[in-house]
């Protein structure tokens, strides 16, 4: 399994070298899955959305910081309010997403790219 990130099927503004990065990993998951799968070996994206923890916190306080706007703001109007669920993704929806895959339960998907993002479109 792979794990890419929601800017690998969009691209978003001022990361474009990330963007490009994780749009490059899923086309090596789709290629390695059509590659490996005579062999019985299952090749698999994850693309999370924003995640919630130590990373985003940096991530947000740097935003404030350079913009001279509340945090809450920020995140309100960039990570929670565009989400269909209206919050963060968490870590451990992350993880339940990647034991999908490494269990029998996606025993016949390859090649396969999973948002986990609370419905970023």
């Amino acid at each position: 399994m792979n794990m890419s990130s929601l800017m690998g099927i969009q691209g978003y503004p001022m990361r474009t070298a990330y963007s490009a990065s994780k749009f490059a990993l899923i086309g090596m998951t789709e290629a390695a899955a059509r590659e490996l799968g005579p062999y019985g070996v299952r090749v698999n994206a994850l693309l999370p959305g924003a995640v919630s923890g130590e990373n985003m916190d940096r991530i947000i306080a740097r935003r404030s910081a350079a913009e001279q706007r509340p945090a809450e703001e920020i995140i309100k109007q960039n990570y929670t309010d565009p989400s269909a669920l209206k919050r963060w993704v968490d870590p451990i929806e992350v993880g339940y997403a990647a034991l999908y895959y490494a269990s029998d339960a996606s025993s016949a998907t390859t090649g396969d790219k999973m948002k986990v993002d609370c419905g970023r479109f």
